[in-house]
């Protein structure tokens, strides 16, 4: 009788006991679907590249698929990037709810070498209450590159390659300029050359440093002052041509006042102003040019994502865009940054662009003519040249607009446009 009382319960309790894990499987499957929810336009890929930063500028072999549709985004092109879908939901766990580091509003600028980021930036830098770092990572990357190490203001000292500069590393060392925790950068980050060739705000700083005599103890006490400024600053505005979108979107919402600015130029004259610096040799074009396409396509996808997410925090710019139009294409990024409308600084902005002023080095802003020289690049460049880096950067000229040449005539026929203006909402 007992046997018979116990199989009875049993068979009463499993239908409930059945229905109670089905309810728990359904309410915690969300949960497991939101690993994916932000890579919904799901890819094809090869996933063995790397993490670090040499692989963010490096080769890549993931194939490339289609990431739009007509009803998403107002552009009609087929788009053609590759993303890496393992990033993606690491960046997807890494971007999880979260305490805010900082509320303060930040603006980073990120390119490329040779790309305009330096007029960009340095119209940016000449409204009220800016804090301007140009290049936060170049010293950092640089003594990487040459196996030199790293002095920290406690004592540290990291050596560092360029294999092991790590998206990790570069978060962390982002996070601390954001924050202003320069007392936890590195010494050569913080004394860069850089601060007092084009950085209004950190000029006192570094001036500081060099009046004295350049050690470890000095620099702590030029410090406090570079910190205030910072913290008091109305807005933080960073320029980077060595960090990759992954890393901004992946700190996206632990900044709620962080807006990411993504500028991109002609791979073509890009490439060939490298040349000219004798950064790169154009016995190597085919290489480098496939591998900075393969960096802008994968910097272009993250923004994508940001501008899907984090409605009016991440845009793109076009370099020929603010050259051709340099003060309609200026108030679209001060209206974009939410930053006011001031007449000195349009004054500024014409003194750049359409001055007639005799080209200011290497990698300063001032321009005799902003439009002319952002399409000289088609006066000189090799034919040759141009069919290789055309081939190579297809999937980017795709989405962005950049048109080919089918001959040396047409690149020097400057009534031929370079570029067909996109029509999505993504740029400014």
């Amino acid at each position: 009788m007992k046997v018979r009382k116990t199989a009875l319960s049993i068979i009463f309790c499993l239908p409930i006991l059945v229905l109670a894990i089905l309810y728990i499987d359904v309410r915690i499957q969300p949960q497991r679907s939101n690993t994916h929810l932000h890579i919904y336009y799901s890819f094809v890929t090869n996933t063995s590249s790397t993490d670090d930063y040499a692989d963010s500028v490096g080769h890549s072999s993931i194939r490339f698929i289609n990431i739009f549709n007509q009803t998403s985004v107002e552009h009609d092109r087929t788009t053609l990037l590759h993303v890496n879908v393992t990033k993606q939901v690491h960046l997807q766990a890494t971007m999880a709810t979260r305490t805010p580091a900082s509320r303060a509003h930040i603006i980073a600028i990120v390119s490329y070498m040779r790309s305009g980021s330096t007029l960009t930036a340095d119209i940016m830098q000449h409204f009220p209450g800016a804090m301007y770092v140009f290049e936060p990572f170049h010293s950092l990357v640089i003594r990487a590159r040459s196996k030199r190490p790293l002095y920290y203001l406690n004592g540290t000292v990291k050596r560092l390659n360029a294999e092991n500069i790590t998206d990790d590393l570069l978060r962390s060392e982002l996070r601390k300029w954001f924050e202003c925790r320069f007392g936890e950068l590195d010494a050569h980050s913080l004394t860069d050359s850089f601060h007092t060739q084009y950085s209004r705000s950190m000029k006192t700083f570094n001036n500081c440093w060099r009046r004295k005599r350049r050690t470890l103890k000095t620099l702590r006490e030029c410090l406090p002052a570079a910190i205030e400024m910072c913290k008091r600053a109305k807005y933080r505005l960073f320029k980077f041509i060595r960090l990759p979108m992954r890393i901004v979107q992946s700190v996206m919402d632990m900044y709620p006042g962080l807006q990411a600015v993504h500028l991109i130029r002609d791979p073509r004259g890009s490439l060939l102003s490298q040349f000219k610096i004798r950064n790169i040799t154009w016995d190597r074009i085919g290489n480098l040019s496939e591998r900075f396409c393969n960096r802008v396509a994968d910097d272009i996808s993250s923004t994508i994502f940001l501008n899907r997410h984090y409605q009016e925090r991440a845009k793109m710019l076009l370099y020929e865009k603010l050259a051709e139009n340099p003060l309609t294409t200026a108030e679209k990024l001060h209206s974009f940054t939410n930053l006011p409308h001031y007449k000195y600084v349009t004054r500024y902005i014409t003194k750049l662009t359409m001055g007639g002023h005799k080209n200011y080095g290497q990698f300063g802003s001032l321009r005799e003519n902003s439009t002319k020289a952002a399409y000289r690049w088609r006066d000189t460049i090799n034919f040759e040249h141009v069919q290789t880096i055309d081939e190579n950067c297809a999937n980017v000229y795709d989405f962005i607009g950049y048109q080919k040449f089918s001959s040396a005539e047409d690149v020097r026929d400057h009534n031929l446009l370079t570029l067909q203006s996109p029509k999505s909402s993504i740029f400014l």
